[in-house]
């Protein structure tokens, strides 16, 4: 019997879309039985930081790791194994990310209004997530090119909470 291979899935269950994934993740180890999976709790109930999260990880040796963003993510980059993010705010360069076609999705959606009639747009997007730059600049690049201009408020969480939105 071939050995399987340790995988460490670090995501966010209280997510839909990572919820998502790991539903295909299971459906796909249901049919092929390649992986054992390194699975974390959610942190209202294990109550542990991300550092030893990591931690507990290294310890267990995977041969690869499916992870989101997390404090830390150095070190498992530093393990030289097969690493997949999936990113909150930025692609990571010169590694295998899960990202969408994000400009495509706001061109998808200038469209759609366009072909509903609308005359006036508006961007709501956030601050220093590349995923939202990338949704408004196909979103503006359809409305202009029909003549129309696009009004836009892009929240910074820094320095904005959500109850202080105007």
């Amino acid at each position: 019997m071939k050995k399987k291979l340790k995988i460490a899935v670090l995501l966010d269950i209280s997510r839909t879309y990572d919820r998502d994934l790991l539903q295909g993740i299971t459906k796909y180890n249901k049919l092929h039985g390649k992986f054992n999976f390194f699975f974390h709790s959610p942190k209202y109930i294990h109550g542990e930081n991300d550092v030893s999260l990591i931690n507990r990880v290294i310890d267990w040796k995977p041969d690869g790791v499916l992870t989101r963003e997390i404090e830390g993510l150095q070190s498992l980059i530093e393990l030289n194994i097969p690493l997949i993010i999936v990113p909150y705010k930025k692609m990571f360069e010169g590694h295998i990310n899960i990202w969408g076609n994000n400009r495509g999705m706001g061109e998808m959606a200038a469209k759609y209004f366009i072909e509903k009639g609308y005359k006036n747009y508006a961007f709501f997007g956030f601050k220093d997530y590349q995923w939202s730059v990338e949704r408004q600049e196909g979103f503006e690049a359809i409305v202009n090119e029909e003549g129309f201009k696009v009004s836009h408020f892009i929240f910074d969480s820094a320095n904005l909470l959500w109850e202080q939105v105007p």
